[in-house]
């Protein structure tokens, strides 16, 4: 594997455009590639972050320290009993047309989900009601070790159950721990489906492209939905009777015991901020959850200033702390000092 420190512009390897340069860059398409990433990160004390379809990050800041991997290792094998083995670069979009070449189903959920397998298990992707938990047997990962100084210090290659993973709304032990695991592979436990029955899985799945073509910009360029939607079951401030009030007469039905998701794209729609700009980005027409880029020089300032305004204006209405689905890179701090811009 060949590392590049000549500094490469990340522009390319995210959807959102953002132009960022990284020091040094090299490309993963092996499992070997990987081991002998960490091994330099171990030898230059340095950490790596690993990017895959880059569909769900927002860089914050040039990398001039850390080396960048991208993440091309894209191998599928069928290893018999429903079980595909697959590398942890693969499209999900791969693995759904391999999985019906060889008459399996549980992937339908899927459909226009950007992005690869690796990035899917970190944030354990969902959507029509599935997650990626429902169907992860096992991760391969590199589980890295640090000393004291919280440099890079060794590692070991395991295979982790599912169970070991902690798997929650849009979360996992990968994304907790951002820098002790990279992820290899994974087993997918899927279900065999019969021939004849085949053309209604694919209905299912194109049916659900369509609906999500119907709801969401998936054409424009973005990163998907920018925040996790609020778990009310863990709300418990003063001002939520205020924000139940406010549910009321937005006509939304929301019902404790369901354990209910309030998706922030309505709360956002009925604040009024579609459409909303600054300067190089808008809050979407079509679904107020996305943030779009409307400039070929989408600035990073303004990505991350939408960000912390759509955060503050929740909290300030109804004392909510909303978290990002979408994962920041870089140093925040810095970002925080030139936000601007007001909603």
């Amino acid at each position: 594997m060949k590392i590049v420190s000549n500094s490469t512009n990340l522009k390319s390897f995210n959807t959102y455009g953002v132009s960022v340069i990284s020091k040094f860059f090299s490309v993963a398409k092996k499992e070997v590639d990987f081991v002998q990433a960490v091994t330099y990160c171990i030898s230059n004390k340095v950490k790596s972050i690993v990017l895959g379809g880059g569909s769900n990050v927002l860089f914050l800041n040039d990398i001039k320290k850390d080396l960048v991997i991208k993440n091309e290792y894209q191998v599928i094998d069928n290893i018999g009993f429903g079980i595909l083995r697959v590398s942890s670069g693969t499209a999900l979009s791969s693995i759904v047309s391999y999985s019906f070449e060889h008459l399996l189903s549980g992937l339908e959920w899927s459909a226009g989900i950007p992005g690869t397998l690796g990035g899917a298990i970190v944030s354990n992707a969902g959507s029509f009601g599935g997650e990626m938990k429902d169907i992860i047997q096992s991760v391969k990962v590199i589980e890295i070790s640090f000393n004291s100084k919280g440099e890079y210090d060794n590692f070991v290659i395991k295979r982790m159950k599912n169970s070991e993973c902690e798997f929650e709304y849009r979360s996992s032990i990968f994304k907790k721990n951002p820098n002790k695991y990279i992820i290899l592979d994974a087993d997918l436990k899927l279900d065999f489906i019969l021939k004849e029955n085949l053309s209604a899985k694919k209905d299912i799945y194109i049916k659900n492209i369509k609906k999500k073509k119907e709801t969401q910009p998936i054409s424009e360029r973005s990163a998907g939905c920018v925040f996790k939607n609020i778990n009310m079951d863990i709300y418990k401030s003063i001002f939520r009777r205020k924000f139940v009030r406010f549910l009321k007469d937005i006509g939304y039905e929301w019902d404790l015991d369901e354990d209910n998701r309030v998706p922030l794209g309505l709360i956002f729609d009925k604040l009024g901020l579609k459409g909303k700009k600054i300067d190089t980005i808008s809050i979407s027409e079509k679904h107020a959850n996305f943030l779009i880029s409307n400039s070929d020089n989408v600035k990073i300032e303004d990505l991350y200033s939408m960000i912390y305004l759509l955060k503050s204006k929740v909290y300030n209405m109804f004392r909510i702390k909303i978290d990002t689905e979408i994962v920041l890179i870089g140093d925040e701090k810095k970002a925080k000092k030139k936000v601007k811009g007001f909603l």
